[in-house]
């Protein structure tokens, strides 16, 4: 009948919880032996609703593999998780907390400038992202650093930045990235009822395509 079916289904429930209880329970006594496994285990803490629950076991990784040289990286996934779980300022302490173990290439600040960029603070995303991108020849980071100039109203600076964007086959980026400094300048003047000068920069644009 229905009313037996639902009974056997509730009863499969409790019983896979009780057997994810004991994983996690024996987990959590032995520690997790890879970063892989503790992202497994904090997923699994998050799908149940324990996201206190998921962050102490990223917690207890961390400070399991703390000193050793993939712990830079470790503390990247594991902000990222937090943050894609909506827990952007803890993903943020997390990195901040961990800046002094990052390498020259500065790959925490990297993913700090990423993380604000995305919560739309530009503001706070420039520095970060500016000393990684001095730092490394990473097309993407440095022009995230030079469009998050851009979107703070910095514009002679994310110019700057464009002009200097490494890689090959950037051609594509940096017109995209110059469309905006123009945009933003030309919307600007717009703004102080310069509309002359805003019609002159969006003229200097548009010759600077041809």
């Amino acid at each position: 009948t229905s009313a037996e079916q639902e009974t056997a289904v509730a009863q499969a429930r409790d019983d896979w919880d009780t057997v994810i209880d004991q994983i996690l329970d024996a987990s959590a006594i032995d520690g997790d032996p890879d970063l892989e496994t503790a992202i497994l285990r904090a997923s699994v803490e998050r799908d149940r609703g324990d996201l206190d629950g998921a962050s102490e076991v990223l917690d207890a990784y961390l400070e399991q593999i703390r000193g050793a040289p993939a712990y830079p990286e470790s503390v990247i996934t594991c902000s990222g998780f937090l943050f894609r779980a909506q827990r952007s300022q803890q993903a943020l302490s997390l990195l901040q907390a961990a800046v002094s173990s990052q390498s020259e290439m500065r790959e925490i600040d990297a993913a700090s400038g990423t993380r604000y960029f995305r919560l739309g603070q530009s503001d706070k995303a420039i520095e970060p992202l500016g000393a990684a991108a001095k730092a490394s020849d990473d097309p993407a980071t440095h022009a995230r650093w030079a469009e998050a100039l851009a979107r703070a109203g910095r514009y002679d600076e994310a110019q700057a930045a464009i002009d200097t964007l490494p890689g090959t086959n950037v051609e594509y980026s940096r017109a995209m990235l110059r469309a905006l400094v123009a945009r933003g300048r030309t919307e600007a003047l717009m703004a102080q009822g310069l509309q002359r000068q805003a019609q002159d920069e969006l003229a200097r644009y548009r010759a600077s395509l041809n």
